[in-house]
């Protein structure tokens, strides 16, 4: 059996595995390598517990193959129009800064009106609005 993996590097440079299509199983490694032994491992462990609760196994096999999908960097400007499309609301921008709003979250998000973002600002803004990588990629 071939699982789906979203791969994303952390801000500590961890490279951190999710299966979106068994949740709750996460891993990490601090090598591309590592990440996926370690989710591979946790994939199966996912998939025993499951099976287990069902009283059926199928006995397949899991397969991993990992992919890293690449952050796509944006100037500050385009960052707003993803993040509107995420239904974000912009509020009336103060120095050199534009603030989004979201009613489901708790907290802003204050984008800095650069022509390209870092990838570690970008990450965070991400991570703060509750985006993966795909997500923002395709917006």
């Amino acid at each position: 059996m071939k699982i789906h993996v979203v791969l994303e590097k952390d801000e500590d440079g961890y490279f951190v595995a999710e299966v979106p299509g068994m949740p709750g199983c996460l891993s990490q490694g601090r090598t591309l390598e590592e990440a996926a032994a370690n989710i591979k491992e946790a994939a199966i462990a996912w998939k025993e517990v499951m099976a287990s609760k069902d009283q059926s196994s199928d006995g397949e096999k899991v397969e991993v193959t990992v992919r890293e999908e690449p952050l796509k960097l944006v100037s500050g400007k385009e960052a707003v129009r993803k993040f509107k499309r995420a239904g974000w609301k912009l509020s009336p921008q103060i120095g050199p800064h534009m603030k989004m709003t979201n009613p489901a979250y708790q907290w802003a998000l204050a984008i800095p009106d650069h022509r390209q973002l870092g990838p570690g600002l970008l990450r965070k803004l991400l991570r703060e609005a509750n985006m993966t990588v795909s997500e923002f990629n395709s917006l």
